[in-house]
């Protein structure tokens, strides 16, 4: 048994006395699923046009993933300390989705989540190793989140050329801020010559992003009285879709929580291939 496989078995017990401190019922939902096969559930998609469409209405773009859920239940991240403010952000995010207005497709926002997982059998996940990233979402998604509403892929940006269809038109000849890490700005920085827009950047640290949350927030709100309906693409790990959210009823903001596919704007042919997505 390899060291790794080892820590997998003796964590066990202590995440799932995590999950009934935090939730009962979710607890009591996992175990009674982990064992069946054939669960799954069915996701009401929005198509890849419709998603054209909405984002040239000027929505902006939420994903959430594996990780988001673990901040749900209380959990900590490795790029991210633990917030009461995070996970309750989080939950308000996943309330929205009852809302009328995001089930009737008039709110400001689209929601993206890993639908393809959250589709798929646990015998398929359990196969491809997925059963401890994704069974915690795929019972979140069941109890908590609106089925009759509509969402696109939590994938999109780290699917191969995805970035350069759908959000670089949107760009174009627009007045662009990113917020991300300083790495992730220089990079974009040497590839300036090849933008259509005016980039501008606010650098965040790379662990721990939310400890600049407000600063993050103000400058946005700052940035668009300066340049009406600017365009804001987010890569600052979990904080990205409740700035996003915050700031989604605001009419000269359009965010896009793209995360790391960001570092693969214009080389987006080897992001797909590290993922490695089933």
């Amino acid at each position: 048994m390899t060291k790794e496989k080892f820590l997998n078995i003796a964590n066990k017990p202590l995440r799932l006395l995590h999950y009934f401190s935090v939730d009962p019922n979710f607890t009591y939902k996992y175990l009674g699923n982990y064992f069946n096969k054939d669960y799954s559930s069915q996701v009401l998609k929005i198509s890849d046009s419709e998603f054209e469409d909405l984002l040239q209405q000027g929505k902006s773009v939420i994903r959430l993933g594996d990780g988001e859920i673990h901040i749900a239940n209380h959990g900590y991240l490795g790029q991210q300390e633990y917030s009461k403010k995070i996970t309750e952000g989080i939950k308000d995010i996943i309330k929205f989705t009852w809302s009328k207005e995001y089930e009737s497709g008039e709110s400001g926002l689209i929601l993206c989540i890993p639908h393809r997982y959250i589709e798929m059998t646990n015998e398929k996940i359990r196969e491809n190793g997925l059963m401890r990233c994704w069974l915690p979402f795929r019972i979140y998604y069941r109890m908590y989140f609106n089925k009759k509403a509509r969402y696109y892929d939590a994938h999109v940006f780290y699917e191969n050329g995805s970035f350069k269809k759908y959000i670089l038109p949107q760009l174009e000849g627009q007045n662009v801020l990113f917020v991300t890490n300083e790495k992730n700005v220089k990079l974009l920085k040497n590839n300036e010559d090849k933008f259509k827009f005016n980039a501008y950047y606010f650098a965040v640290p790379e662990k721990d992003s939310f400890s600049m949350y407000e600063d993050v927030k103000q400058r946005v709100l700052s940035f668009s009285k300066q340049y009406p309906n600017i365009k804001v693409v987010l890569a600052m790990g979990t904080p990205s879709k409740l700035l996003a959210f915050d700031l989604s009823s605001n009419n000269n903001i359009c965010c896009y929580d793209t995360g790391f596919g960001i570092q693969y704007i214009f080389d987006n042919n080897k992001l797909q291939d590290q993922l490695k997505l089933k």
